[in-house]
This record gives structure tokens, sequence and C-alpha cells, in this order.
């Protein structure tokens, strides 16, 4: 279903479980293709090459090789994860890829901000998180888009943690439209309108490119799969560990991993004080899983239609909850910043700003959902889903955020 294509919230991973999908769900559906082949057209099509790696049990009858199915029940009696582990698998992969995706998106600031590049600032339609949204797009078009059922073929928890954890994480919506309505209130209003047309324009460019790479990627892997048969004919069927054992394996390193980050960010969250900037970004890593876990939550929405009826079943309507309502808490703290002036809880504000609603809101889910709307049978349906989304955002933030500001005279910094 197109409204599920950026995320579900894990809800092919229920149907798995209950056998109910024979077909191969985790890409995009309803006529987008998942692999976008719309991408490349005629005359260059490649078809997909087989995987690197082929586990010698992978054969099929009479010694076939089976392709892989994403969404297949494990083969034989091979033990599955109870939906205890395997829904807290996939809340630790999610919280180690939301803090990764924090520590990225700040990098990114700092990269092209003014005290390095200088190509992003604040007073610009270049706002300071467009290099992120751009990269996390970019590579949304690798794990989201092309390699998405390969990665969920050897982890459907890693494809989940990757796609909406990492990707989700390293870009922000209501960021995006925050410093835009910033420019706004200011005066600035062509700015601010360059700003949101550049910001859409872009994110949806770097999508392209990264589906476009990676499909060449993926065609390219055809030869080098040959040329490894031939030197080296034991390693391509090398003895492939289980699904049940590549979830425990992977349970246990990113929970390790999760733990050292989010009691490390903790205790440097309340060390740091004298540092601004270093106090955020810790605090922000803290919180930023919670912002992840809410997104992927409301992500079940998606596809359930509006009303009893179940209407505008097409509509990413978890996607378009989360934005909105990350948008309307963003606009909040933005103004109780410009209001305290205590240094202590304007960190507390920034961090929450920059982990909790960064990681909450989301541009690479967006824009792939629009991808999807397009590449189908109504291309319509993007254009109205991301006018309405970017329209009604900005409506809200200046009825929360600008006109309190006019009203009272608030200085923006």
């Amino acid at each position: 279903m197109i409204a599920e294509a950026g995320d579900d919230g894990g809800k092919s991973l229920s149907r798995r479980r209950r056998g109910d999908i024979n077909v191969l769900e985790m890409g995009l559906r309803d006529g987008a293709p998942d692999d976008a082949s719309s991408i490349l057209s005629p005359p260059y099509s490649p078809q997909p090459p087989p995987p690197l790696f082929v586990p010698s049990s992978s054969s099929g009858a009479g010694g076939r090789h089976q392709p892989p199915i994403l969404s297949q029940l494990p083969e034989g009696n091979e033990e599955q994860l109870s939906c205890i582990l395997e829904f807290v698998s996939i809340l630790t992969y999610l919280a180690v890829f939301g803090i990764i995706g924090v520590l990225t998106r700040y990098g990114l600031q700092v990269l092209f901000g003014p005290s390095v590049a200088n190509v992003t600032n604040v007073h610009s339609p270049l706002y300071i998180d467009l290099p992120s949204n751009m990269v996390g797009c970019f590579f949304m078009g690798w794990v989201g888009v092309v390699f998405k059922g390969d990665i969920a073929h050897f982890s459907e928890i890693l494809s989940i943690g990757l796609s909406s954890g990492l990707m989700g994480s390293i870009t922000t919506f209501t960021a995006w439209i925050q410093e835009m309505v910033n420019l706004t209130t200011k005066g600035h209003w062509m700015r601010g309108f360059i700003g949101i047309l550049l910001g859409m324009e872009l994110a949806y460019m770097s999508l392209l490119v990264g589906i476009g790479t990676a499909k060449l990627l993926k065609w390219k892997r055809a030869s080098i799969h040959d040329k490894i048969k031939k030197r080296w004919p034991k390693l391509i069927n090398i003895p492939s560990t289980t699904h049940y054992q590549r979830h425990i394996y992977g349970l246990i390193i990113f929970l390790t991993i999760g733990g050292i980050l989010w009691i490390g960010n903790l205790v440097l969250s309340n060390m740091d004080f004298i540092s601004h900037h270093g106090t955020k970004l810790w605090f922000a890593c803290v919180v930023g899983p919670i912002g992840v876990w809410i997104r992927w939550f409301l992500a079940r929405l998606n596809g359930q239609g509006i009303g009893v009826k179940n209407h505008l079943k097409w509509l990413p309507v978890g996607t378009l909850l989360t934005n909105l309502i990350a948008t309307c808490l963003m606009a909040a703290l933005s103004l109780i910043n410009l209001m305290v002036k205590d240094k202590n809880s304007n960190l507390l504000l920034g961090g929450l700003e920059l982990g909790f609603l960064g990681c909450m809101s989301t541009v690479s889910t967006f824009v792939v959902e629009a991808y999807s709307m397009y590449q189908s049978s109504h291309p319509w349906r993007a254009f109205a889903y991301v006018l309405f989304t970017v329209v009604v955002s900005f409506i809200l933030e200046t009825l929360i955020y600008s006109i309190p500001v006019w009203v009272n005279g608030y200085s923006q910094t």
C-alpha cells in the first residue's frame, strides 16, 4: 500500500508472523516499483542481480535457487523470535540508530554552518539542517527503496532501523519549517518561501539521485558476483546463520551499543554544563530515541484511512500527524525559549528541539511517500500530500510562534 511505502510501524512484521503475506511488502507498493525502475528508463533497464553471497540452504527442490522473498516465513522448523523479543529488538535498533542520526545531523550542522564551510546560516533560505535533509534523503534512496528488500531479507529489523531509525533521524521536518517561520517572523517573507521551495526540491532530488546511484550499484553487483563465483566458488556457498541467530546476535550487540551510548550521553549531559553546545548535544542524544519510538508507533496509522469508513487510505496519516504534532511542539518550545532567560532551561529546550523533536519528525519518510504517490496511477496525490503538510505546518507555526512574537515584541536572536 502506498501509504505504507515510507514506514508502516512494523505492520509487515505482524503480517509475516501471521502468514498473511506472500509477496514482497517492504518496497514501494501499488504501482510504485520497489527498486524505482522508472528512474532508469529504457533502453537502460538492467535486471536486479543475484545476491552477492548465496547461502547453501537457499536452494529449493531440484537444486534450483529460490529467489529471496522478503516476507516469507522461515524455512523448515526454524525458530522465530517471540513477539516480546522482536518488539524489544525493534526499539533497541531504533534507539541506537536514532542517537547516531542525532550525532550525524549535528555534525553536518557544524560542518556546513558559519563556523566551518559557511554554506548555511539562520538568515538564509539555505537553512542549517538543509545538508542533513539532503544526505538523509540520498541514502534513504539506498536503504529505504532500492536495497530495502535485500536488507530486509537479511534482517527486517535492521531494515526498519536503517530507514526509520537512522535516515528518519538524520532528517528533520520541524527544524526546516521553524527556520523558515523564523525568517517570515522577522519580515523576510521571500526568503522564507524560497527556503520552503528549496528544502522540498533539494530533498526530493537527493532521493532521486540516491535511487539512481543505488540502482547502478545493484546492477554492477551482478558482474562482481560472477567474478567471485569463478575465483572463489566455496565463498559463494558458505553456510549462513539462521534468521533467529541473526536477530539474537543483533539484539545483544545493539543492546550493548545502545546502553553505552545512552548512559554515556546521560553522564556527559550532566558533566558538561560549562559547554553550551556540548550539553545540548548530549541531552539531545538522550531524548532522541523517544522521538523515534513515537514516530514509529504513529506510523501504524499509515494506510488505515480516516473515519469509520476508512476514507483516504492512500494518505500516510501517521507520518502526517507526526510531523504536524512535532511542528506544533517545536513552535511552542521555540516561543518558550524566547520568553525564558534561564541558561539551564534554554539548554534543556535546545536539547529537546535537536533530539526529541528532530527525531520525531522526518523528511526522508515524507519524501519517499511523496515519491511513491507520484509513481502510482494517481500522481496528483503527491502534490496534494506535500502541499497540505507544508502549508498546514506553516500556518500552525505562524499561529503558535509568530503571532505571540509580534504581539508581545519578543526579540529574536
